[in-house]
């Protein structure tokens, strides 16, 4: 998909230097795993999807991935302002859905001050399914996915972040959603007859201390070759289209193109350590609800999920696939503590207790 993009940086050849000395690790500044040109190996058939992008660095930095869609422009700013303090981010990007309408002075020059720190991205459609394009810029391997409704503290961040990297094949996230599979329901609703369907409920994970996913759109770390194979996975082709066409779903299509694209434990065959979800203590400032009235798609979308799922649901049956979510069902809950010193902690959440009381985001 092409898009226009907006970079607030300065001339195109100090970029392209600046990205040379990341490469071959002669920027001092950036605390990369290794100074070399990683060279993918692509394979073919099933796996052709998991090929990453060749000649990319593996920093132990991030990118912070916001999504964007009119009428939530002080929540913008904030976010922008938030994330661009956090030590170990490498860029902030706005996807910036709203094309037919200019940028606001304020976040146009809020960017143009970050010189080259923060990128708008303005795209040629509303589609959601633009929130998983991997900008040409970004060069990490890590990219926190969020909307821009919601901030998350830096300790938070580097609370997931630094859990992220013991596996960068995890989904890492703060928003854990059990998702069960009905086939034994019919359902009608919008207009629509569903026999076979996931269903969540958002509360569920927390209330029964386990989960299927977290939902990469409220907040999670992803690899980014999972932004590729959203669009390349012909399996959830149908479910992209509906997502694109009632402006919903793009967060369940994108949890399932993980679920079925991780690596499979090899003594098991069981995917369950591949999804982690951060609990957040209630009486923290670890999250900030940055927009607080209602989304211009409220209402009006909700039905439609239920189709999506309905796709999927097809999609896995036809491929013999259909006992994902429950080889996906854990309890890896891990709650987040800081102590008097500001250092953080990740403490395995063995008590329902815990994730009852935990923030339910």
């Amino acid at each position: 998909m092409e898009v226009k993009r907006i970079v607030f940086f300065a001339p195109v050849c100090v970029l392209f230097v600046v990205s040379l000395l990341d490469i071959f690790g002669t920027n001092k500044h950036r605390n990369l795993t290794q100074n070399r040109i990683v060279q993918v190996l692509v394979k073919h058939g099933e796996a052709e999807a998991e090929a990453l992008t060749v000649d990319v660095t593996f920093p132990k930095r991030y990118t912070v991935l916001v999504n964007t869609f009119r009428g939530r422009d002080d929540a913008v700013l904030e976010v922008l302002k938030g994330y661009s303090k956090c030590d170990r981010v490498d860029k902030v990007f706005v996807v910036w859905n709203d094309f037919e309408r200019p940028i606001p002075h304020n976040i146009a020059s809020f960017a143009a001050e970050s010189q080259g720190s923060i990128v708008i991205q303005v795209q040629k459609s509303t589609s959601l399914s633009n929130r998983w394009l991997v900008p040409d810029l970004v060069e990490t391997t890590a990219i926190f996915s969020t909307d821009e409704d919601i901030m998350y503290s830096c300790t938070a961040l580097e609370a997931a972040f630094s859990e992220w990297l013991k596996d960068p094949d995890r989904l890492v996230g703060f928003a854990p959603r059990n998702v069960e599979l009905k086939s034994d329901l019919e359902w009608e609703m919008g207009g629509y007859r569903y026999e076979t369907f996931y269903l969540y409920k958002n509360r569920h994970a927390y209330i029964y201390g386990h989960f299927t996913t977290v939902w990469p759109t409220k907040g999670a770390f992803i690899n980014r070759r999972f932004f590729q194979l959203y669009f390349q996975d012909s399996r959830f082709a149908k479910a992209r289209a509906l997502a694109d066409r009632f402006i919903t779903g793009e967060d369940i299509t994108m949890s399932f193109t993980h679920a079925l694209n991780v690596q499979i434990h090899h003594k098991t065959g069981i995917k369950n350590n591949k999804v982690v979800a951060i609990l957040l203590p209630r009486d923290s400032n670890h999250v900030t609800d940055t927009y607080t009235g209602k989304s211009s798609l409220y209402g009006s979308t909700s039905s439609h999920r239920y189709q999506i799922f309905n796709e999927i649901t097809k999609a896995l049956l036809e491929n013999g696939e259909e006992r994902v979510l429950d080889e996906m069902r854990c309890s890896n809950f891990l709650s987040l503590s800081v102590d008097s010193q500001n250092n953080f902690h990740l403490i395995p959440c063995n008590d329902r207790k815990c994730s009852v009381e935990a923030l339910h985001i």
